[in-house]
């Protein structure tokens, strides 16, 4: 198996809880895992250390990243400023058939919410509501900063005991977009984001800093 296939399978083992926040990443059992040499599989852990999911120091190996709460709160304050960003300026830009996609993402998000691909249906509508956009360069590092929070969400099971609440805040968020309503949707958004730190400090080991 290729390294980009293997970063790629690792990186949903990641954001579905497979791993925990600093667990160490061996090689040989990864190489186990998917079926590959251990050179594609250094390659994959390479290239995960470079989206910063995964930490990378000599003599020590590769271990999964884990956040303390002064990281994660670090991280929340950079997505609210950089998402809040983005959807202000999506939503002057929406048009029909971007509005169709984002109720599309909205309805995958629902069914996966109650699933192990919960964070691939949010990770698409987070997607959807930003394109409009055309940040690109913002919109990749409010995915790094996601996925990275997603990791710690996933290991502690904060946001999926709380889905009924995340997905009201999706529909709340897609209304207020379709209105036209940019100081509506942004407070629905920074809401929906602070809670979403709120539950995963409150879920975070006491010993986590």
């Amino acid at each position: 198996m290729q390294a980009r296939l293997i970063a790629e399978e690792l990186k949903k083992a990641l954001v579905r809880g497979t791993f925990q926040p600093g667990e160490k990443l061996k090689q040989d059992d990864l190489a186990t895992r998917f079926s590959a040499s251990r050179i594609p599989v250094r390659d994959a852990l390479a290239h995960l250390a470079f989206e910063g999911l995964v930490t990378l120091e000599p003599n020590k190996g590769a271990h999964v990243i884990a956040l303390n709460r002064a990281e994660i709160r670090e991280a929340y304050d950079l997505r609210v400023m950089l998402e809040v960003d983005a959807l202000r300026r999506a939503i002057p830009q929406y048009d029909e058939k971007a509005l169709q996609n984002l109720h599309y993402c909205l309805k995958l998000s629902d069914v996966e919410a109650a699933g192990p691909n919960w964070a691939d249906g949010d990770r698409m509508f987070h997607a959807a509501l930003y394109a409009p956009a055309k940040r690109h360069q913002q919109i990749a590092m409010i995915e790094k900063l996601r996925l990275s929070c997603q990791i710690q969400i996933a290991a502690y099971g904060a946001l999926p005991a709380r889905t009924p609440e995340w997905l009201t805040d999706h529909q709340l968020i897609v209304q207020a977009v379709e209105a036209g309503g940019v100081e509506t949707a942004t407070q629905h958004l920074i809401r929906h984001l602070r809670n979403a730190e709120a539950h995963l400090l409150a879920a975070l080991p006491v010993s986590s800093g």
